[in-house]
Order: structure tokens, then C-alpha cells, then sequence
């Protein structure tokens, strides 16, 4: 029976990437394993139910969640905290996070899982120093991931370190992160959503979206590095075409708004659960990324929403920076444009409307590609290489074992 404890990077539910990834991979995992317990940080106030977790990611509650209050306020990352902070126009603490380090750490070495799972450098080097077998997922820089791992690398206890590129593979080698240990798996995607793909007019009737005009979606964050502002451009100038731009912390909505308060066809539906995205790409025409290259993110980045994209059956554009140019072929799964520039989006946006064959093609090749990247083939690809069988193969080695003797 293996036993897996899958210790998040902060608090769950939030509305970043490393949430999605955490609920997702802990339920792929759980669907490998014995045995799973997600740990995450709460507030003395309030936790959020695991059913309105996983409805919220819609991930199936097939494992156990467990809360570790380190705050006696609302976490940064609830609506509430985030009202707060911004009439008060300071950082929020992030001091909750040590104490989440420490909680999770002794509840790991109270429980002596199997296997621990980590999102949070720190964690693992505490967890290795406790004897316990320990993956840790790091998507940021080399000289980070070894200021917070420290001697973790040089124990045998640490297993792996999973990064998703090739760029950020090299960044750790040059800070004396073993190759050997170093896994490169790209992000993934729940696919269960996208087996039947909806049709586009009803889509657009359930969501009370135009059906006279093309659609152009976008799914995300408003950051700079995301690069919506080349798209408010856009919309400027194909003022036949809505553009429909999900996502958004409430003040980066209203800051694009100020903008773009002269144009009708910006929709901005705001932030959806995750179980509402399908419905938003199937009512699509064609799904953007317009990401800039101008930072090192477009290095380290690997859009987990390239993957919804290309599971939604729709015809991606997307900017040709380095984390989405070595996923995808040019021509093949998606229209790659020239990053940070309003032009070249605008080209490749219309150069895909146009054609109707074009986009049939990108839509098809994607979706054939996106097959290798689902959350369970992810996870045990992972497995097997830090030497922990999936619960399925582990049964069917076990009972080959048992005939041969």
C-alpha cells in the first residue's frame, strides 16, 4: 500500500496557476496511489469545504484534504484579504508561509507517508532531513531553487526535482542541481471536460454570448507579462470581432477598462470556476495567448491554458516565446505571432479567421498533440521515474510476481 502526502506550495482554493496545478496533479496522483492526503494552509476563521474545492477545480474529492491554520487573519489570496489590502496599500505579510513550512514538515514527520509530494522547496529540504522519500515540483530560477534547497539535493532522499522546460532544466544544472534527479515534464490537462466537444452555437446561448459575429477568447490573468494589452489593441481595430476576455483580478478589469471604455466589443466576464472554462473556449472561434517575451517568464513559462486551448477543439494564436515555441509547431498546433507587438497579433488573428481550412487544421493537430499531456499520464510518467509504481502496475507486478513463483 503506498501512502502519498502531497504537501501545496500555499493556501488552496486562490486563483493562481500553482492552485490548479496542485488540485490537479493531487487528484491524477491519488488515481495512481493507495492512498493521498493534500495538505494546504487555512486561516483560523475560515477554511473552504473539500467539496467546494474540488467543484471549484473541478477535481473528483478522491482524497483527503487537510487544512493547517498559519494565520489568524483571512490568507492574502481571499477576497476579502484582497479588499483590505488594497485600501490599505501595503504588502500583506507573508509570515503564514514559514509557519505552513513548519506545520507541514512536523505533520509529514508524524504521518512517515511513503511518499511525499512538494511544491515548495523549502518543505523538501526539511522533509529530506527527516529521512523521508521526497519529489519536489519547482517552476522558478536555478539560484533559487538551490538558496531554498540547500544541501536537499546531495541527500538521497530527495528523489527528483520536476520543472517543466528545458530552460529551466539547464538553469538548475548550473547551480549544482543534480542531472540525474532533474524530471522534465511539461504541465497538463484534465480531458475528461473536452471528450465531447459542445457546439459553438450553444455555448454562446448558454452564455448569453453574440452568435452573429466571430469570437475570440482569452482565458487567464491580466499581468503585463500575459500581454492583454496587445490584445485591447486588436479589438480596436476589428471592431466586427468580440473579444471575449475571461480572467482578471477585479482592478486589472477596471484598469483595462479605462482604457477601453470607448470600445463595445470587449466582454469581460471576470473570473469563472474552473469547471466553467470548457464552456467559454467551446463558444470560441479561435483561443489567444498573446504572452510577452519581454522577461525571463517567457522562459520559465509552460501556459497550463495552451493545453485547455488545444483540448477545446478550437483554433489557437499564440506569441512565439520560448516556453510555447517548444511545445508547439508553427503552422501545425497553433498560428505562432511575433510577441509584444499589437501588428503581428492582429495579422495572425485574422490570417486564422479568414481561413476557414487553416483553422480546421490547427485545431485538429492540437488536439491529437494535447492527448500525451493529461494530468494522470503526467503523473505516473513521474512515478515510474522516481521508482514508485503505479497502483495498477504495482498490482499487476505483484501477481506476475506471485504466478512465477
Amino acid at each position: 500500500m503506498t501512502r502519498l502526502l502531497y504537501i501545496s506550495e500555499g493556501d488552496i482554493p486562490s486563483r493562481f496557476a500553482h492552485a490548479t496545478q496542485a488540485m490537479n496533479m493531487a487528484g491524477a496522483l491519488s488515481n495512481a496511489v493507495d492512498e493521498l492526503t493534500l495538505l494546504t494552509a487555512s486561516s483560523l476563521q475560515s477554511s473552504a469545504p473539500a467539496d467546494e474545492i474540488s467543484s471549484w477545480y473541478g477535481v473528483e474529492p478522491c482524497f483527503r484534504i487537510v487544512h493547517l491554520p498559519v494565520s489568524w487573519s483571512q490568507l492574502p489570496f481571499s477576497k476579502k484579504e484582497q479588499r483590505q489590502q488594497s485600501v490599505l496599500n501595503r504588502r500583506p505579510s507573508n509570515a503564514w508561509k514559514t509557519r505552513f513550512v513548519l506545520a507541514a514538515s512536523s505533520y509529514a514527520r508524524f504521518k512517515r507517508p511513503d511518499l511525499v509530494f512538494t511544491r515548495c522547496c523549502r518543505v523538501a529540504r526539511r522533509t529530506t532531513s527527516l529521512g523521508l522519500p521526497t519529489v519536489v515540483e519547482y517552476h522558478g530560477s536555478g539560484v533559487d531553487a538551490a538558496r531554498q534547497l540547500k544541501r536537499a539535493p546531495l541527500r538521497e532522499e530527495l528523489l527528483s526535482v520536476v520543472t517543466v522546460s528545458e530552460f529551466i532544466r539547464a538553469d538548475f544544472e548550473s547551480y549544482n542541481i543534480p542531472t540525474n534527479k532533474i524530471i522534465v515534464e511539461p504541465g497538463g490537462v484534465d480531458l475528461a471536460p473536452f471528450v465531447t466537444a459542445m457546439p459553438r452555437d450553444t455555448a454562446r446561448q448558454q452564455l448569453g454570448l453574440p452568435r452573429d459575429r466571430p469570437i475570440v477568447v482569452y482565458c487567464g490573468h491580466f499581468y503585463e507579462t500575459k500581454g492583454v494589452q496587445y490584445l485591447a489593441d486588436v479589438a480596436r481595430y476589428l471592431p466586427d470581432v468580440c473579444f471575449c476576455l475571461v480572467g482578471g483580478w477585479p482592478e486589472d478589469i477596471v484598469r483595462l477598462q479605462c482604457t477601453t471604455c470607448d470600445l463595445t466589443n470587449l466582454l469581460f466576464p471576470g473570473f469563472v470556476s474552473h469547471n466553467q472554462v470548457p464552456l467559454f473556449l467551446a463558444a470560441a472561434d479561435l483561443l489567444v495567448l498573446p504572452n510577452s517575451g519581454r522577461t525571463q517568464h517567457a522562459h520559465r513559462t509552460c501556459p497550463l491554458k495552451l493545453f485547455e486551448y488545444a483540448a477545446a477543439r478550437r483554433p489557437i494564436v499564440a506569441s512565439r516565446i520560448p516556453g510555447i515555441d517548444c511545445l508547439v509547431e508553427h503552422g501545425q498546433q497553433a498560428w505562432l505571432t511575433e510577441p509584444d507587438s499589437s501588428e503581428g497579433l492582429r495579422a495572425g488573428i485574422e490570417r486564422v479567421l479568414n481561413d476557414t481550412a487553416l483553422a480546421d487544421h490547427l485545431a485538429r493537430e492540437a488536439h491529437c498533440w494535447v492527448q500525451q499531456f493529461g494530468w494522470d499520464h503526467r503523473a505516473k510518467r513521474i512515478l515510474k521515474r522516481v521508482g514508485v509504481l503505479p497502483k495498477r502496475a504495482h498490482d499487476l507486478h505483484t501477481l506476475a510476481t506471485r504466478q512465477v513463483a
